[in-house]
């Protein structure tokens, strides 16, 4: 049932606004605001995204997660994905050139100038068509996201496409600690809502950075205030 409403959700937002993400009533491009579901935007600082060069946006579709990437000064379009080296489905091929245009659209929100300037009244968008990048293939069914975290905190945008570019292959231990690592940063991100409550329901302990003698445990119940006044550190 989950997967069937996910896939509902994703062939919804493709039939309301077309892969090419255009109103036919006007002929220009959707704005971003009107797509539902997007609290995200809340947390984009438009700053970064107007002058970044490069933009990330891992996608879930169909039970799996993927990594897109935007180079925007060279105009290209990358998939970085732990499962597929190339698209095996028709809707994928539309939910890529569905990316590339909010992406641009995304950027346009907030204050840059689109991607695809001479696109015109009944012009279909110039969507970037992405090339998949070669990575070693995850060793289960349940990692592919663990990957794309670890894609984001390591790859250097600036080498995709070109020969020297290389992943590593990780063994699932390896894996594993990644997943508890990001689980982690997560939890103790300061954007994370609901950081304090997860913190205290885990009765999660820490030691003291300097533990006095008098101290027969050297630990306390660690509290999201000792987060951050950085006494952790």
């Amino acid at each position: 049932m989950a997967e069937e409403a996910e896939m509902d959700l994703a062939h919804n937002i493709l039939e309301k606004y077309g892969p090419d993400y255009i109103d036919t009533k006007t002929g220009l491009p959707y704005k971003i605001e009107t797509m539902p579901n997007l609290d995200a935007l809340d947390y984009i600082d438009e700053n970064k995204i107007k002058s970044s060069p490069f933009l990330f946006a891992p996608i879930l579709y169909s039970h799996h997660w993927w990594l897109y990437v935007l180079d925007v000064t060279n105009k290209k379009f990358y998939v970085l994905d732990s499962k597929n080296s190339e698209p095996r489905r028709r809707d994928r091929n539309k939910l890529n050139r569905f990316t590339s245009n909010v992406l641009d659209q995304m950027r346009v929100c907030a204050g840059a100038e689109t991607m695809f300037p001479r696109m015109t009244r009944n012009m279909v968008t110039h969507s970037l068509f992405p090339k998949y990048i070669r990575v070693p293939k995850q060793p289960n069914a349940f990692n592919c996201g663990v990957y794309v975290l670890k894609y984001m905190d390591i790859v250097n945008p600036s080498l995709l496409g070109k020969k020297n570019f290389t992943v590593p292959v990780w063994a699932e231990d390896e894996l594993q600690r990644f997943r508890e690592e990001f689980v982690e940063r997560i939890l103790y991100d300061g954007d994370n809502y609901y950081r304090h409550q997860a913190i205290k329901a885990s009765n999660a302990t820490a030691r003291h950075p300097r533990p006095s003698t008098a101290l027969q445990i050297p630990y306390t119940q660690l509290q999201s205030a000792d987060l951050e006044s950085g006494k952790l550190e």
